[in-house]
């Protein structure tokens, strides 16, 4: 593995101490292809020194992120690693917590290895809030459950409405939670929106409409204008 010309040897330690974790997570993954994986990363990293004291804990994390997220493909490790490097000056708030909860999830490690070079502070803020869940204790949990919480916002869902909105727009559950958590907390009604239940009876009542028009004289057969049989082209010729 010849990375020393990338290198100075001053900075030699700092980039071993900083890629060491990704390179055991790689090790521990697959000890038959990380040797030959870590000598196609290593000269990539090196390369990407920088002799900033904070650069090397950045370099550290986003290179362990990088390891947990993509730990099969040296081309894709490279890609979340420089994405990383590239949006974040410094190890945001939360960094740690969200390897935690990296770790802790391996079903959501591949899915976000793909989406995070194009929506790193996405998945950022996603990880951060996974891994404080995750930091929860059993304890914290069960107290948690055991606070009072008045008129519950699951009542909500018997409501008429929000089940027709969740059915039409799937995508809109985290604005109809945050909606009902705050209405909640205010102590305000939790019924559907005015503006959004009349947009969602809009589509019935112009059915409602269609059907009406289409039971007016001159309009079940379409022949007929202003109660005049329409006559055919050849006959209204003779």
């Amino acid at each position: 593995m010849l990375i020393a010309p990338a290198l100075a040897d001053t900075t030699f330690g700092d980039w071993t101490h900083a890629v060491m974790p990704a390179f055991r997570h790689l090790v521990a993954r697959d000890p038959l292809l990380a040797p030959q994986r870590i000598a196609m990363l290593a000269p990539q990293l090196a390369a990407r020194a920088n002799n900033r004291s904070e650069w090397w804990s950045l370099l550290r994390w986003a290179a362990t992120i990088s390891a947990v997220l993509a730990p099969d493909a040296p081309a894709q490790f490279m890609i979340v690693c420089d994405t990383l490097l590239r949006v974040c000056d410094e190890i945001p708030v939360g960094g740690y917590r969200a390897l935690h909860a990296l770790e802790r999830l391996p079903a959501l490690q591949a899915a976000l290895g793909r989406l995070l070079p194009t929506q790193p502070y996405r998945v950022l803020r996603l990880l951060d809030r996974l891994g404080g869940l995750l930091a929860l204790t059993p304890h914290a949990i069960a107290a948690l459950q055991e606070l009072p919480c008045g008129e519950a916002i699951w009542c909500a869902s018997d409501r008429p409405g929000w089940h027709e909105l969740l059915a039409l727009a799937p995508q809109a559950s985290a604005d109809a939670a945050g909606y009902l958590y705050d209405g909640w907390r205010l102590g305000a009604p939790l019924d559907l929106p005015a503006g959004v239940a009349r947009a969602l009876a809009q589509p019935q009542r112009m059915a409602a409409e269609r059907d009406h028009l289409a039971q007016l004289p001159g309009r079940a057969t379409g022949g007929e204008i202003g109660g005049t049989p329409r006559q055919s082209g050849a006959l209204s010729r003779r």
